[in-house]
């Protein structure tokens, strides 16, 4: 891994924050390839992790667009995993 820590690693095809790890320095990314050389038959994906306040999510219906914007109330950086305000942000063609 050649980017900046902190890292997002994602072990095989599992959602919802199962499977992935936060990576803060190269000792932590050495520690993690050697576990994950004990499961060869799992691909394994690594990208910058990015700090942010939430995310949003799109929805589409037939030909309706709705956009919302989810704030974790945990602080966990998982926001896709813990309680959280869904916020409606009007979407604009």
């Amino acid at each position: 891994y050649g980017y900046t820590f902190p890292a997002v690693v994602k072990v095989g095809s599992a959602h919802a924050g199962v499977g992935k790890m936060k990576i803060h320095d190269h000792r932590q990314m050495s520690d993690f390839r050697s576990v994950l050389e004990m499961m060869p038959d799992e691909h394994c994906m690594v990208e910058p992790f990015i700090e942010t306040q939430g995310d949003l999510r799109i929805q589409k219906i037939g030909d309706h667009y709705r956009a919302f914007k989810r704030l974790g109330l945990s602080g966990d950086w998982k926001t896709n995993t813990c309680t959280a305000i869904m916020d409606e942000i009007e979407c604009i063609e």
